[in-house]
């Protein structure tokens, strides 16, 4: 009797199917013309490797780019807003698209040229402005010009403290935003003296109207010059009727400047 015997083996397989491709990448953040750009898109689901595209290739002409593993990168060439749709496929063919847009902001501009004139021993506070860039920005006295002026710059551009002395200060105001586009702006202040020695009644200007101040304040009760120190014109240290002759052969008979304490 011949029988044959009959054979079988088994063996168990295992293999995961993926959910679908989803981009998960929401927004972009915006950015600056000039500065380089770098942003890595993410996606989940699918089998990998996952492929990412500028589906219509709308990002031809800006400086920005996609490449196959999702990073959107460049320098963008010109201010305004950028909008693609980014498609995420895997190695099923099973894909995604998601609409992108972000703002190229204009490059970081200081719009303040000039300053008012300070006054020696006098609080000064003046905020420097700049347009465009992103985000806040920070300022810098570039290269340190104020030190020993009595003013200081803020990281946010305020311009304040008190002279020290009178003259011409000139510094280089540096304003830069979070993606490092920035600005220079070399800036003047002028600084004059806590008064004008001569010009009693504080009108900034001498003549003859300080003459009768000062004799209307000696002999007829009148308010004192502002500051008192502006009509010691010859520097005694107080003020009398020589004050008066002084500051009259000053202003008619081209007697001596003004000297006061």
């Amino acid at each position: 009797l011949n029988i044959r015997a009959k054979a079988s083996a088994e063996k168990e397989f295992n293999f995961t199917i993926n959910s679908h491709v989803a981009v998960t990448t929401d927004a972009l953040p915006d950015w600056t013309v000039g500065q380089t750009y770098s942003e890595l898109l993410e996606a989940s689901g699918g089998t990998p490797p996952i492929n990412w595209s500028d589906r219509d290739n709308d990002l031809s002409g800006t400086g920005l780019a996609l490449s196959s593993d999702g990073t959107l990168s460049g320098v963008p060439s010109s201010d305004g807003a950028i909008s693609f749709t980014a498609r995420a496929g895997d190695m099923t063919g099973d894909y995604d698209d998601k609409g992108l847009s972000f703002t190229v902001n204009p490059a970081v501009d200081i719009t303040t040229t000039t300053l008012p004139d300070g006054t020696d021993g006098t609080d000064y506070s003046e905020q420097l402005e700049a347009a465009g860039g992103t985000g806040s920005k920070t300022w810098t006295d570039k290269n340190g010009d104020l030190s020993g002026t009595g003013l200081t710059l803020s990281t946010s551009g305020l311009l304040s403290g008190t002279p020290n002395d009178t003259g011409t200060i000139s510094f280089t105001a540096q304003a830069e935003d979070v993606t490092g586009s920035s600005d220079e702006q070399l800036l003047t202040v002028t600084v004059g003296p806590a008064f004008i020695c001569g010009d009693a009644n504080a009108d900034l200007a001498i003549n003859i109207f300080d003459v009768t101040y000062i004799i209307t304040y000696l002999y007829l009760e009148g308010p004192p010059p502002l500051p008192p120190e502006s009509a010691d014109i010859d520097n005694s240290g107080e003020i009398n009727i020589f004050d008066v002759t002084g500051l009259i052969n000053y202003l008619y008979n081209g007697g001596p400047d003004p000297v006061c304490p």
